[in-house]
């Protein structure tokens, strides 16, 4: 994300200059040299960039509002601790001049929160297990919404928000239910190997 983010302030530096580097744009390149009467042309791509530039940050705002917490979670030795909360700074700066915690400071990441004592640090545990819980990805958002489609379709559109509730799990879940149990199979064969039980009676 961040790459992305300067790689667009490049872009856009590019095009502001009187003369437009088009060194990352090789096909505009090949077109300006062969027009050079289309530079205003080009020029305007850079206000496209803004737009996007604009959109990506309104996009992903959260993200840069969480840059403490994520350096924290990913660094705790080095975190600035005036970026973090409150109830954190003071537990903070003891676990960063504590000289057992910073003879394991390879340990990055959640190799390094497991070796946190809870009693000591309760709210850096808290901390460290809500950033571990956080999904990597928005895969399984999207992939539960698709499947909410799939049943609550235009043929299926009286379904209540109960039924639905019941039903979501049923296909959102990977295992594999067993259909006939071990016990009730076993009377079943039992039922049909012996031939003394009597036949069903039909009226």
């Amino acid at each position: 994300m961040t790459a992305f983010q300067r790689k667009l302030g490049l872009f856009i530096d590019g095009f502001s200059s009187p003369r437009a580097n088009l060194a990352h744009f090789p096909t505009c390149a090949e077109i300006h040299k062969e027009s050079p009467q289309c530079e205003k042309q080009i020029q305007k791509y850079r206000a496209d960039l803004e737009k996007v530039q604009e959109q990506f940050n309104n996009r992903f705002q959260d993200f840069h509002e969480m840059q403490p917490r994520i350096a924290l979670f990913t660094d705790p030795l080095s975190a600035a601790v005036s970026a973090q909360p409150s109830e954190q700074q003071l537990k903070l700066c003891k676990l960063q001049a504590d000289p057992f915690f910073q003879a394991k400071r390879n340990e990055r990441g959640i190799s390094f929160w497991r070796l946190l004592p809870e009693a000591r640090f309760p709210h850096l545990r808290d901390f460290a297990l809500s950033m571990a819980s956080m999904f990597g990805s928005t895969y399984v958002c999207e992939s539960s919404f698709s499947t909410m489609k799939h049943i609550k379709s235009k043929e299926r559109n009286r379904l209540t928000d109960e039924i639905l509730f019941y039903l979501m799990p049923t296909l959102c879940n990977r295992v594999t239910p067993e259909t006939c149990e071990k016990a009730s199979c076993g009377s079943m064969d039992s039922f049909y190997s012996n031939p003394k039980t009597p036949a069903r009676q039909t009226s």
